[in-house]
C-alpha cells in the first residue's frame, strides 16, 4: 500500500470515525478504492470527500482533499 494511502487509512479515517462517535454525529460514509464521502449529519451538513487519482497528471502520488467554497 502506498504511504499515502496508509496513512489516510490508517491515520485520518479512524480519526473522523472517532471524531463522529464523541459528538454522537452520524456519518455518512460512501467510499470505493480511488475515492470516497464523508457527510456529516445530512445531505445539507459538511463533506469531507477524497480521491486518490492523479487530477493533475503531476508525477509524485498525492491525495486532494475537496471542499466546498468557504466564502460562498
Amino acid at each position: 500500500m502506498r504511504p499515502i494511502r496508509r496513512v489516510w487509512d490508517d491515520l485520518v479515517l479512524p480519526l473522523v470515525s472517532s471524531w463522529g462517535s464523541r459528538r454522537k454525529q452520524e456519518l455518512d460514509w460512501s467510499a470505493d478504492a480511488n475515492r470516497g464521502r464523508i457527510i456529516v449529519d445530512d445531505v445539507r451538513g459538511p463533506t469531507l470527500s477524497w480521491i486518490f487519482v492523479d487530477l493533475s497528471r503531476e508525477f509524485t502520488p498525492c491525495f486532494k482533499l475537496l471542499v466546498p467554497d468557504l466564502d460562498s
